[in-house]
């Protein structure tokens, strides 16, 4: 990928959230939790609004 521009909502993304549903927590095993999703989803996004602010390509 050359640039954030270039990710593809049903390429990258939403396969990406989907994925969370079966998302295991490594320390015990079990399912992340509702939260554990919201703080993923919020971190991405903060990771692609920097880059996207730091012109990053």
């Amino acid at each position: 990928m050359d640039s954030v521009a270039a990710l593809d909502r049903r390429k990258e993304i939403e396969p990406y959230l989907s994925s969370m549903v079966d998302a295991v927590n490594t320390k015990n095993g079990e399912s992340i939790t509702v939260a554990d999703r919201s703080r993923r989803v919020l971190a991405l996004m903060g990771f692609l609004t920097d880059i996207t602010e730091w012109d990053w390509p």
